[in-house]
């Protein structure tokens, strides 16, 4: 007895058909229907299909799921039938096409256990042999994939802020790309590939009582030659590939590559790039310039993150360096994209991890502008541990009771440090033993440090000398056993 969901569609609400899979790729891509007295049903068991249903072509296909109850067995010949003693030794025509002239017939497997269907097409006609009957669903597909595009290459200076800079030419066009980018598409199946067609777009940036507007100049464009500017200003300069079969908007075909694969726009930050047309040359770092990073362990204060500032110069339109005045730039600094600072004394750390530092030259005269930003790591450690094992104290006139007792009082104290583990050596000396190393019996509560023998077999007395170590924490370093000087006796 089985039980599996079929499956039957349908593109016009009205003539239902089994799904198929006709180039054989293991993806349903057609419907056939079967007509029943001039009309296709979902009375019609061929018109029911196990083939999951699936589009390659832009459109929409309703579908119907059942879940369904039905006998499946197989006799020796590999048909949903068995074989039975029969009466006559006549020949016989058998319910799966074949004959028999012995004293057997083929009878249906299904209603010898009661079961009125033997496939799962037939159940699905049958409310009875249904167990689940799913409303219709919508299989739609609006692309059948995805464009996508390189960056093109731009002329000018490009800063790690994502801008270009270019400087100001008299008037004269100037053009922003120096070569396009690469286009291509692929289908989402992945059978179906090739080139795309790039375009490109140019808007001028306005900010206007912090609000920002962008004004187009150049439409989408085939010719990079056309993205150029002459004035002073910032510029902003799209790009995308068009998916072949796509309209103006990008639908249908394969979605544009400023689409995501749902076919919903993406930011324009992510395909696109500012350029400004600047009339003044800007701050750099100096050669050798960068400010020195202070690396150190954790120590629970603050440390001081910078130990020398970066060192900044200007560059003059003819690309010779100028000495630069306090009163003419000041350094800013964020660490972790906070708060900016002007001073290095501010860039401070505490907590275990890596400061990134991001710093930058702000010009405070019009003959610069600012400089790009740079970005440096700083790292505080984790510190190495220590413990504090003055409040340890052996038990002092322990007597052999043939039981276990506790040997210490007291414990270390803890300040940010991991789990404290307690574990004992005993020996016949009382002079360190040797380090435990690997696995060893330990725990965390030095109550349960206990010992039961005074001595050995030869009436040597045993000490039992006390080791502690530390699991790691966020700021410590892990520490492996370390001897507490505590050893404790117990007297005969």
């Amino acid at each position: 007895i089985r039980a599996g969901w079929v499956y039957s569609c349908s593109e016009d609400g009205e003539k239902w058909g089994a799904s198929s899979d006709t180039d054989g790729d293991g993806c349903a891509d057609n419907i056939v229907y079967h007509e029943v007295s001039g009309k296709s049903t979902l009375d019609n068991p061929a018109n029911w299909s196990t083939t999951v249903p699936a589009r390659k072509k832009i459109g929409k296909t309703l579908v119907k799921a059942r879940y369904v109850l039905w006998a499946d067995a197989l006799n020796e010949n590999g048909t949903k039938y068995k074989r039975v003693t029969g009466t006559s030794g006549s020949t016989t025509a058998n319910p799966d096409g074949t004959t028999s002239s012995e004293l057997t017939i083929i009878e249906a497997i299904g209603p010898t256990y009661h079961m009125k269907h033997i496939t799962p097409m037939s159940a699905a006609t049958d409310k009875d042999y249904t167990i689940t009957d799913c409303a219709t669903l919508e299989l739609t597909v609006t692309a059948l994939g995805q464009a996508s595009a390189t960056k093109p290459s731009f002329n000018g200076t490009l800063d790690n802020t994502t801008k270009h800079y270019i400087l100001y030419n008299n008037s004269v066009e100037q053009k922003l790309l120096s070569a396009g980018g690469k286009g291509t598409y692929r289908s989402f199946s992945g059978t179906t590939s090739g080139n795309a067609t790039m375009q490109y777009r140019l808007e001028q940036i306005f900010v206007n009582n912090n609000n920002t507007y962008a004004v187009p100049v150049i439409d989408w464009t085939t010719d990079i030659n056309a993205i150029k500017a002459a004035a002073v200003g910032t510029y902003r300069v799209s790009w995308r590939a068009r998916g072949p079969g796509a309209d103006d908007n990008g639908n249908g075909g394969y979605w544009d590559s400023d689409r995501d694969a749902n076919g919903n726009p993406l930011p324009v930050e992510q395909y696109s790039q500012i350029v400004e047309i600047v009339n003044k040359t800007r701050l750099e770092l100096k050669t050798n310039g960068e400010p020195t990073v202070n690396n150190q362990p954790y120590t629970g204060s603050s440390i001081q993150l910078l130990s020398n500032a970066p060192k900044f110069q200007g560059i003059d339109i003819h690309g010779q360096a100028q000495t630069l005045t306090s009163s003419q730039y000041k350094i800013c600094y964020q660490v972790n994209g906070g708060e900016v600072k002007n001073s290095i004394n501010e860039l401070l750390g505490v907590e275990v991890g890596t400061y990134t530092i991001t710093y930058w030259a702000q010009s405070l005269v019009g003959i610069y502008a600012d400089s790009i930003k740079y970005n440096i790591n700083v790292t505080i450690g984790q510190a190495n541990a220590s413990i504090n094992v003055n409040n340890i104290t052996a038990r002092n006139n322990l007597k052999f009771n043939n039981a276990e007792q506790q040997l210490f009082n007291g414990g270390v104290t803890v300040y940010g440090l991991g789990r404290v583990h307690y574990t004992v050596v005993r020996s016949t000396s009382s002079s360190k033993p040797a380090t435990p190393t690997g696995a060893v019996s330990d725990f965390t509560d030095i109550i349960n440090i206990t010992g039961k023998d005074a001595c050995d077999s030869s009436g040597n007395l045993y000490y039992y000398h006390l080791f502690v170590r530390a699991e790691a924490s966020q700021s410590y370093n892990a520490m492996g056993w370390t001897y507490t000087n505590a050893y404790a006796t117990i007297d005969k």
